[in-house]
């Protein structure tokens, strides 16, 4: 008798092997490296209540920096502690992703362990930048999303949205994110597209909602007439109206 496997659990066993590694004198050196330089005086601007610093960028990351200043103090650890969340949460997304594509812990747990070797991922664990919560979040969102995709149609809503949040998040680290969020909506249509192509169906399936494979009862539009949201939350279509706002006031 096979015993049946525990994705959760060996992702929190990878996740606890990545973060002791990334942890591992993480605070050293004891100074300022590379753009740190930039995030680091940005989120002491933050943790001080004046005018924000590096606006080209947004400011999630930066305030998970100014969080690991106010929880560990204003060093190297406290400057470096959040990143390497980040980085460890990254390497259990790559095995979530393996996961849901295979259903095999084997390669799941291979490629997380050449995430967590990975040396782009090992530095960007152990530096105050932002980048490393960019790739967390969208690998995240990534993962969400594959498992928003063959979930019973009951359950696909709360997995998408958990998605699109992540994939909000990794914006809100850095704007870089935008062109992974385009190509993941491409990515749903295109899967969408060959789904109606294999059921011989029209293009116009695509923005259905009712009998598809993948992402079942959700469409590309939550407003789409065939989508269920307008019976499943009435008020949403009629809180729009004038009468409804004038009724509110």
């Amino acid at each position: 008798m096979t015993s049946r496997p525990r994705p959760f659990l060996v992702a929190i066993l990878i996740g606890l092997v990545a973060e002791m590694l990334f942890l591992w004198g993480v605070a050293t050196p004891h100074m300022l490296v590379f753009d740190e330089i930039h995030y680091v005086p940005a989120a002491r601007a933050l943790l001080a209540l004046q005018s924000p610093m590096n606006t080209e960028h947004p400011m999630l990351a930066k305030e998970f920096i100014a969080a690991g200043i106010a929880l560990f103090g204003d060093d190297s650890l406290g400057w470096r502690f959040f990143s390497t969340i980040a980085g460890s949460a990254t390497v259990m997304g790559v095995f979530a992703i393996l996961w849901l594509l295979f259903r095999r812990i084997r390669p799941a747990v291979l490629g997380a362990a050449f995430a967590l070797l990975n040396f782009t991922i090992y530095v960007e664990a152990r530096i105050a930048m932002l980048d490393g919560f960019l790739a967390a979040f969208m690998v995240l969102a990534v993962a969400a999303m594959l498992w928003a995709m063959d979930a019973p149609p009951g359950r696909v809503w709360p997995r998408w949205i958990l998605a699109g949040a992540l994939f909000g998040l990794a914006v809100s680290a850095k704007w870089l994110a935008l062109p992974y969020l385009a190509f993941a909506g491409l990515a749903f249509l295109i899967v969408r597209w060959r789904d109606a192509r294999a059921a011989k169906r029209s293009l116009a399936a695509i923005f259905s909602a009712k009998d598809q494979p993948h992402w079942g009862g959700c469409p590309p539009s939550p407003h789409s007439p065939r989508s269920g949201w307008s019976r499943r939350w009435p008020i949403s279509r009629r809180s729009c109206r004038p009468s409804s706002i004038a009724t509110i006031r």
